[in-house]
């Protein structure tokens, strides 16, 4: 009788192991551990580093002269393209791309598809304006076809601020009851952000233009307006990265089991 039953025993476990493998696998968890505030501050250091290093370079012109340092302002000119703020830029802009996609992932596991839908259009917007900052999409589709179509001067002396503007309007048509949705303190650093990043990118854009069409001797004041202008850009991203890791971390800590130790 026992040898029987010993005979049987392989087949039982063979079919004991398949049910086993049937089973879905776990689901892998994963945890920001970066510390927001020391993320945001070290990114903040190094876009301030840059500004000063760019000051630097045409208050140095200014004094020895255009042309002087042309290498030097080359390299660090935030106000100009292809070199390393510009590529600081884009680095800033794909973390920003790359947390609305992981935070959408992450919606969507627990509140479905529907959750996450705006989460996706702005990982996809600020992914296309990291691919732009670096590869200059925007000098061939946009502000050449528009400089030679419309003959604007003054503060619209750059006429594509006119179409930042429509698209900055119709963002926050989709977007304002989505922001309205996120909790403290999420939103409010969502808004300063925001509001940075449109005062780099629109207001002093327009700043810009006005004193490049009416004084454009002026290179030091111009100089300063466009790194004042990166800066708030630099910094207005800082402060989004910022918002999304704090929003993640406190997400977190609330999914959190409590300690039974503590219990």
């Amino acid at each position: 009788m026992m040898k029987h039953d010993v005979k049987k025993l392989p087949a039982a476990l063979m079919q004991s192991n398949d049910r086993i493998d049937d089973r879905p696998a776990p689901r892998v968890q994963f945890n920001f551990q970066l510390n927001p505030w020391k993320t945001a501050r070290f990114l903040g250091l190094i876009a301030l580093l840059l500004a000063f290093l760019s000051v630097l370079g045409h208050a140095g012109e200014f004094i020895l002269g255009k042309g002087s340092l042309e290498e030097y302002v080359r390299l660090f000119n935030l106000g100009a393209e292809s070199n390393i703020p510009t590529w600081y830029t884009s680095v800033l802009l794909l973390l920003s791309a790359a947390l609305p996609a992981y935070i959408a992932s992450e919606l969507g596991k627990s509140a479905g598809a529907a959750a996450d839908v705006r989460w996706k259009i702005l990982a996809g917007i600020f992914l296309y304006l990291s691919v732009d900052s670096a590869a200059i999409i925007h000098d061939i589709t946009l502000e050449k076809p528009l400089l030679e179509a419309w003959h604007t001067d003054g503060l619209l002396y750059f006429p594509w601020v006119i179409v930042g503007w429509i698209f900055l309007a119709v963002f926050g048509l989709v977007f304002f009851n989505f922001w309205r949705g996120l909790p403290d303190p999420t939103r409010p650093l969502l808004a300063a952000a925001g509001i940075l990043y449109v005062s780099g990118g629109l207001v002093l854009e327009m700043v810009s233009g006005y004193l490049l069409e009416y004084q454009p001797s002026s290179l030091l004041l111009r100089g300063t307006v466009a790194t004042l202008q990166e800066t708030a850009e630099l910094l207005g991203l800082v402060f989004f990265i910022y918002a999304l890791l704090d929003f993640l971390q406190r997400r977190q800590a609330r999914q959190r089991p409590p300690d039974r130790r503590q219990a």
